[in-house]
């Protein structure tokens, strides 16, 4: 096969996303390595059956690239936030130009994939520990005007708006407190706290150095 026929083949192809339609989902074994041109995308990670949002990627933002360098299954899904206009690099395309690189550089290349997925899974549990130590002190904050109770749709809107968690986020983590005994929610969907000295920061808490 010719030089030029060679590099045609190796070009990327171009793609329109509509927002909200997915261009991979976790799990997926598709390889393709997408270069954003226009829109945005979210990378999203399944925990709970909710998706945690690790990051928004813009204009020439590169994603994908992990299945194809290390050969496992996506590790998280990619959403379209508006309509989004994609690069496609196939993966005989991604080999051939890696193929050009030493042998020294491809391991290196194949080691930081495998550490990124890592360092993906210590982010989505960091980031749902957090999510959960602010919603109890949101609530702890609430507590000090008196109150014990509070409307359930209240609490996600306010919570919502300040932390930027989902409400599905925001009620997973209320059912955590539930099972924690720190809260209780009645059938009339009111939120009464239980124990307000679980809610307080271990900052305010006594003793605490």
């Amino acid at each position: 096969m010719s030089s030029a026929a060679n590099n045609s083949m190796n070009q990327p192809l171009q793609k329109h996303i509509r927002a909200g339609h997915f261009v991979f989902k976790e799990g997926d074994s598709s390889q393709e390595v997408y270069v954003i041109k226009q829109g945005r995308v979210a990378i999203l990670k399944k925990k709970a059956n909710e998706q945690i949002e690790l990051a928004q990627l813009g204009e020439r933002a590169v994603f994908g690239e992990m299945s194809l360098i290390d050969g496992n299954p996506r590790s998280a899904s990619a959403q379209a936030i508006e309509d989004t206009i994609l690069h496609s690099i196939a993966p005989h395309a991604f080999h051939f130009h890696i193929k050009q690189l030493p042998s020294w550089l491809q391991t290196i290349v194949q080691v930081v994939s495998q550490r990124l997925r890592k360092s993906n899974d210590k982010k989505l549990l960091v980031s749902v520990q957090q999510n959960l130590e602010s919603l109890k002190l949101f609530l702890w904050i609430k507590s000090q005007n008196g109150a014990r109770s509070y409307n359930y749709s209240c609490v996600i809107k306010e919570f919502s708006a300040v932390s930027r968690a989902t409400p599905k986020t925001i009620e997973l983590h209320l059912d955590e407190l539930c099972k924690q005994k720190i809260i209780t929610i009645s059938s009339q969907y009111e939120i009464k706290l239980l124990d307000i000295q679980a809610l307080k920061p271990h900052s305010l808490k006594e003793g605490a150095q």
